[in-house]
């Protein structure tokens, strides 16, 4: 069964959030926590809000590294 999602984004302060279409691809548990991962795929998404996400993921990538 396929969990469609509709999921509302809050950004940077003073930006609107990001409204996307999405279904879970994957669920993952976080080793020994009680937490869960999802990966999100996005549909129905325009180019501005598509540019937003990609920045956002670009950002939290370089966070990460």
């Amino acid at each position: 069964m396929e969990s469609r999602l509709l999921l509302e984004l809050d950004t940077e302060l003073g930006e609107d959030p990001i409204r996307a279409h999405g279904r879970v691809v994957w669920v993952a548990q976080v080793p020994f926590q009680d937490q869960w991962q999802v990966g999100v795929a996005f549909f129905d998404v325009t180019e501005s809000r598509r540019s937003r996400l990609r920045a956002i993921v670009n950002a939290q990538q370089a966070a990460n590294n």
